[in-house]
């Protein structure tokens, strides 16, 4: 198993904490439960989607169960995110997410998965939401 295209490339990973204050700061955020997440878009001239997992200590005591959920989360994330990522680089638009997972349980990996599809769904919504309204607003009459 040590083929990389299996792997989370760095430039698909949000750290630092700059960019992670922005996103949980200043971003937008909704709720896909046991997930909580967090997303900034903006415009930037090659696309990207970047993101981040978090799992709270105050409910997952041991760290090894901490590392499954976020193992399950970052493996369904890496498998269905693509057709977002294609749509962001079409437009040159940037979308940071953070997902906190809010669960009392430790997931499946088909049920994390079913979350994360529905939530790439959701952003991919609010992605062509910003696109329209960036297009229709570029003289605003306000």
């Amino acid at each position: 198993m040590n083929d990389s295209c299996q792997r989370l490339p760095k430039s698909d990973r949000l750290y630092g904490r700059d960019a992670v204050n922005e996103v949980f700061g200043k971003g937008e955020h909704s709720f896909v439960y046991p997930y909580k997440f967090y997303w900034r878009l903006f415009q930037h001239k090659q696309g990207a989607l970047r993101f981040l997992v978090s799992v709270p200590k105050r409910n997952f005591k041991k760290a090894v169960d901490r590392n499954h959920i976020k193992r399950y989360t970052r493996e369904a994330w890496r498998k269905n995110n693509q057709m977002l990522k294609n749509e962001l680089f079409a437009t040159n638009t940037c979308l940071e997410v953070g997902l906190v997972y809010v669960g009392k349980g430790l997931p499946e990996l088909k049920e994390a998965e079913a979350k994360i599809i529905l939530i790439l769904q959701r952003l991919s919504v609010f992605h062509a939401h910003h696109q329209s309204n960036s297009v229709g607003h570029s003289h605003s009459d306000h």
